[in-house]
């Protein structure tokens, strides 16, 4: 009984704190969490971009540990690719011979942590095939390079909007923002989607944009 008393009183409380966030902003604002976030003086969902989120990655230590640590965990040692049988198969061999010399592993979870900062992050497979990156990729090309794109870097500047179309839906052409010699000039440039792996997470009704890690807890 007197825990259900104390209860009780923490929920008149409660809404009396947000009778007077309401009234000190005119009236029903919106939501009791909206009217926190004004009173507290915290930034709306919608304005927090990336560039936020990479702030508080790089100046806080519980974001960045929030963010780092089940990247470190997931890629503390290189994942073991196999086939059935005892003996090596040449797609082993092959596959761990790729992996060394184009260092896929770490480049895995380079695009595990942009991916997270972010609502998504791509993949792009550099190939010989002698085409332009915005045309489809050559089946059968060799894969030369597997370089990673952070959200701000990446646009979709066209999606698959027929409705008969396996990919219905999801991106066609990507515009890339390439940063050389180390940030000091750009090029901008058109890819194919099959040259780009896109990767979400926790992502909801839109497979291809997921929430950032940090936005849930950003006010903390």
């Amino acid at each position: 009984m007197a825990s259900q008393f104390g209860f009780d009183r923490a929920l008149i409380k409660a809404s009396s704190i947000l009778d007077r966030i309401r009234h000190r902003f005119g009236g029903n604002t919106g939501s009791g969490f909206e009217m926190l976030e004004k009173a507290l003086r915290y930034p709306a969902t919608e304005s927090l971009t990336y560039t936020d989120f990479i702030k508080r990655y790089e100046r806080q230590d519980i974001a960045n540990r929030v963010v780092q640590s089940p990247v470190n965990m997931a890629w503390s040692t290189d994942p073991i690719v196999t086939e059935s049988g005892p003996k090596e198969t040449r797609f082993e061999k092959e596959w761990g011979e790729l992996a060394e010399v184009l260092d896929l592993y770490t480049t895995f979870s380079k695009i595990d942590l942009l991916s997270r900062l972010g609502r998504f992050a791509v993949l792009v497979l550099g190939v010989a095939d002698g085409r332009d990156s915005s045309q489809e990729i050559a089946k059968g090309s060799t894969l030369k390079y597997v370089n990673y794109f952070p959200q701000p870097n990446v646009r979709v500047v066209e999606w698959d909007n027929d409705i008969s179309s396996y990919r219905f839906g999801a991106p066609l052409m990507y515009e890339l923002q390439i940063d050389l010699n180390g940030g000091e000039s750009t090029q901008v440039r058109m890819v194919h989607w099959s040259r780009v792996v896109h990767v979400a997470q926790a992502t909801t009704s839109d497979k291809y944009s997921g929430i950032p890690v940090l936005l849930p807890i950003y006010n903390r």
